[in-house]
């Protein structure tokens, strides 16, 4: 909680002090998978962000919201376990843009680093996919990843409405014991509402 606190002070300095130029709100849908799994899983990750430096060709854009890492992978005679993990994210991605008539188009990367607040795991059974048993997932409590965007947006006045798709891995452990045994892949869609100051 104190460092959600935290990123959310840093997010308004940034915009009271004159270096955001928009303020939007994200809704993103991600599909999760990772290396060993068997099932991708769905998950919404709402965030709201701001986005600053902008000048012709560039920006950054700085979120913080809620993510997952989401695994479903067999284990024995036809059952299955389920690990959900959520995070409070905070990114930054470099944004490289052009305009095309009146949308401007950009591709991005950058880091993202995660603090975990609830991770369970849930067992389901082969028939009609009962969950016979659920409790704590072991996770880290902190793990890094990189992220990379592609997306596209339409200014209205002062109105700003963007369409983006993002890939997100992991490149440090998500499970205490190896990174090889959980590597987290993300691809969101995301459709964002923003506000230009």
């Amino acid at each position: 909680m104190r460092n959600t606190i935290s990123l959310l002070y840093l997010l308004l300095l940034l915009t009271t002090s004159g270096k955001a130029q928009t303020i939007k709100l994200n809704n993103a849908i991600s599909a999760n998978w990772s290396n060993n799994g068997s099932t991708m899983i769905y998950k919404y990750n709402p965030s709201i962000g701001i986005e600053y430096l902008e000048s012709r060709h560039f920006m950054l854009s700085s979120n913080i919201g809620i993510s997952h890492k989401a695994q479903e992978y067999p284990i024995y005679n036809g059952s299955s376990l389920e690990a959900n993990i959520r995070y409070i994210e905070l990114n930054t991605t470099a944004r490289f843009k052009f305009d095309i008539k009146d949308f401007s188009f950009y591709i991005g990367a950058g880091p993202t680093i995660e603090w975990k607040t609830k991770s369970e795991y849930k067992i389901h059974e082969p028939i009609h996919g009962d969950i016979s048993n659920r409790g704590d997932f072991r996770a880290k409590n902190n793990v890094v990843n990189i992220l990379t965007e592609i997306g596209a947006y339409k200014d209205f006045n002062r109105c700003r409405i963007e369409l983006s798709a993002s890939y997100k891995n992991n490149i440090s452990n998500i499970i205490p014991e190896s990174r090889k045994g959980f590597i987290g892949h993300s691809l969101l869609f995301n459709i964002s509402l923003g506000y230009i100051l």
